[in-house]
């Protein structure tokens, strides 16, 4: 996927290198797409989760503001450390 994607942007001339991440990233959810027991699971954790929102409708609420609070949760931990890494350069 990578390799279309550099030969992609060498048809554009947009530049030679490209970001690796985002690439591996399609990759891997082509791969998984492609693969029978990761659609199944996938499948199953979709219909789980559809079940507990129909059974539980206040869950979803909840659920939200978890993950608001983990991603607040994870943005300060990054940054805490960033700042025990990452020299002062001041």
């Amino acid at each position: 996927v990578a390799l279309l994607g550099w030969l992609l942007g060498l048809l554009l001339k947009r530049t030679a290198t490209i970001p690796f991440g985002p690439w591996l990233a399609l990759g891997l959810l082509l791969a998984l797409w492609c693969s029978r027991p990761a659609q199944h699971i996938a499948e199953t954790y979709r219909d789980n989760v559809v079940d507990l929102f129909t059974a539980h409708p206040g869950a979803l609420p909840v659920a939200i503001g978890l993950m608001l609070v983990v991603t607040a949760a994870a943005m300060a931990l990054a940054r805490l450390a960033r700042r025990w890494l990452v020299p002062d350069s001041s």
